[in-house]
């Protein structure tokens, strides 16, 4: 069985929002995206990293509160942020 932290492609290749998914797992999938994100450092993977943080604030989970919900929303400008300002990453 492979490791998400290693092998990300069954994350990356997904291009619409995993609200499908439950809170529980997009959270568990965001620390792997982050953990390889930070040795990668790689532009699509921030994106996703980004496209996983607005799932969770944008998901209808009704245990989600709203300052929850804003600290992802506020964690997904970011790391667009870091997309933006680290264009070199997106080649």
């Amino acid at each position: 069985m492979s490791n998400p932290a290693q092998d990300p492609s069954h994350i990356l290749a997904n291009d619409d929002l995993p609200v499908h998914l439950s809170p529980e797992t997009l959270k568990q999938r965001l620390a792997d995206l982050i953990r390889l994100a930070a040795r990668q450092g790689s532009g699509p993977l921030t994106e996703t990293v980004a496209r996983h943080l607005q799932a969770l604030y944008l998901h209808p989970s009704p245990r989600l509160d709203p300052v929850e919900r804003a600290a992802y929303c506020r964690a997904a400008k970011h790391w667009r942020g870091l997309a933006r300002v680290h264009p070199a990453l997106m080649a």
